[in-house]
């Protein structure tokens, strides 16, 4: 089944888009070329990847671009989102492009990822074990983060 149609047919959540990117990516083929950018989304966050990134040869699992709505920030998101993209990411390495947030940017350093290179200064690369060096749980449902942001139960770390 072609990607426009399999994501039209029922509602996806994030984590199974991701499966499903990089099962059609890995495939090769026609549909994996036009596919190396995919853009995703959920209801709390849209999310664009790509197969690979300017400064790194070879293929890598890139964050180009992640809008969480505001209302969903600080719950954890994107370290669930960076947690589930290294357990499922078949390349060596994980990149974050672009990131002009300072709030971003001193997560991303305090968990250990680099600068890619000069050239490429607000391009991350973020090691594996990064994932360790914070408390990460599965990728769920939105809405399981809306009931922790609005006071209800907390979720199991």
């Amino acid at each position: 089944m072609q990607w426009r149609e399999w994501r039209t047919s029922t509602t996806h959540t994030l984590a199974a888009q991701i499966s499903r990117w990089l099962e059609i990516v890995q495939s090769g083929g026609e549909q994996a070329r036009y596919l190396s950018s995919c853009d995703m989304h959920e209801e709390w966050v849209r999310l664009l990847l790509r197969s690979g990134t300017n400064g790194v040869q070879g293929p890598c699992m890139t964050v180009a671009t992640v809008q969480i709505e505001p209302e969903a920030q600080r719950a954890g998101l994107f370290k669930d989102l960076l947690a589930h993209l290294w357990k499922v990411n078949p390349w060596p390495m994980l990149v974050v492009e672009d990131v002009t947030n300072p709030s971003l940017q001193a997560f991303l350093e305090r968990i250990g990822a680099q600068v890619l290179s000069e050239r490429y200064a607000t391009t991350y690369a973020v090691p594996s074990d990064s994932i360790y060096r914070f408390s990460a749980r599965h990728l769920l449902p939105y809405s399981a983060y809306r009931r922790t942001l609005q006071g209800g139960a907390q979720i199991e770390r």
